[in-house]
């Protein structure tokens, strides 16, 4: 009996969680001694995801205005794939967020530089036409465009690479005489999809390796060039972002990834 008594009473003393319909869902309320309270849960952090630079700079502005940075010590992350900002670097748990997606012409060059796929001479067109378009000087596509692939080897012509010139039977014959054709070629692109003002835009050098005989064209990436241009993108977007912020005491801007 007083084993069975000394349970109800704990039954009838623990707190119990109980929801109301007519109550938002953050509000609940405990039964305990026979009364009822009511309590609020807290808000999740917010980890809001934004898709364009002046959303960023807006909303941060917005939560940051009024609040003693030095305390709170707001910190801003630019990395490859985004820019994270936390807005307290004690609690780390509310953030703001703009993923950074690369560029379908960037995409073109990382495969360019691992595939190496040499290319006859109408994919090559279309390569600077259609997949880099608007990233090549359109000179360098007309040139590109005017050269003729004979039917028949019975023509001469002499196509220029660089400083060397090539003279043979033609499958392929210049429309023109004296058309050279560059050693390098520059493409001036975007890196990320949603960072298209000039200032993010960035040249690739890239060589340009022919095959006269076969007629075949393949466009790669020189050496620590697509290294280059993210890092350029990467210190041009902190500057822009230490420009924005460079009254608010206490942001801190840094190059990586919060962990």
């Amino acid at each position: 009996m007083i084993e069975q008594a000394i349970n109800k009473i704990q039954e009838l003393t623990r707190a119990q969680v109980v929801q109301v319909d007519a109550e938002p869902k953050h509000v609940y309320f405990l039964a305990q001694n026979g009364e009822l309270t009511r309590h609020e849960a807290a808000q999740p952090p917010r980890k809001d995801e934004l898709y364009t630079l002046e959303s960023l700079l807006g909303m941060l502005k917005r939560e940051l205005n009024g609040v003693d940075l030095t305390i709170n010590q707001p910190t801003i992350y630019v990395g490859r794939d985004g820019v994270v900002a936390l807005l307290s670097a004690a609690n780390r748990r509310e953030r703001f967020t703009l993923p950074l997606p690369q560029s379908r012409e960037y995409h073109t060059l990382k495969n360019l530089a691992e595939g190496r796929a040499a290319m006859k001479h109408r994919d090559f067109v279309n390569l600077l036409r259609i997949d880099l378009a608007g990233c090549v000087e359109p000179d360098v596509i007309k040139l590109f465009s005017e050269i003729k692939v004979a039917a028949n080897g019975e023509n001469e012509s002499a196509i220029r690479v660089g400083k060397e010139s090539i003279g043979r039977r033609a499958t392929a014959a210049a429309l023109g005489a004296g058309h050279e054709l560059p050693e390098d070629i520059t493409v001036t692109l975007a890196i990320y999809r949603d960072l298209t003002m000039p200032k993010y835009q960035v040249p690739v050098v890239c060589a340009l390796v022919t095959d006269l005989q076969e007629m075949t064209f393949r466009l790669i990436p020189k050496a620590g060039q697509l290294e280059a241009a993210e890092r350029a993108v990467g210190d041009e977007l902190i500057g822009s972002l230490e420009a924005a912020f460079a009254s608010y005491t206490g942001l801190l801007v840094v190059q990586g990834s919060p962990s």
